[in-house]
């Protein structure tokens, strides 16, 4: 899992540019869009490994549906919603598998290395 990239969804320039940088950091390649179409072009050219997206984005979609996208076109990505405010439905999104997990921001790299070892770990689908 760790060969594909990680996509990062935020359409705030400075978290989204925060959380790559960090996932950098640690060693992991990174694509960045700042909405859910430049995430379902992203998603359309190539594998990704995980998607961490916010909750609210500006093009009128949610982190939600861009989860849930990406588990109708690639299951076996991990799939990663943050925000700043737990979002409505969220205990249904990851009951449902539309989450694998939730990260309430800000948070540091060592909530990332938390995402990353629960990625490596699972089994997804």
């Amino acid at each position: 899992m760790a060969s594909l990239p990680i996509l990062v969804v935020d359409d705030q320039p400075f978290p989204r540019r925060s959380v790559a940088s960090a996932l950098r950091s640690l060693g992991r390649q990174v694509v960045e869009a700042s909405s859910s179409a430049e995430a379902a072009f992203v998603l359309a050219q190539q594998r990704i490994s995980m998607v961490i997206s916010d909750y609210q984005l500006r093009d009128g979609t949610t982190g939600l549906d861009v989860l849930e996208r990406v588990r109708q076109s690639d299951p076996d990505a991990f799939r990663v919603l943050m925000s700043g405010d737990p979002p409505p439905g969220i205990a249904l999104a990851v009951d449902s598998g539309v989450v694998h997990t939730f990260c309430l921001k800000p948070f540091g790299i060592d909530e990332l290395r938390r995402v990353l070892s629960a990625a490596e770990g699972s089994t997804t689908g």
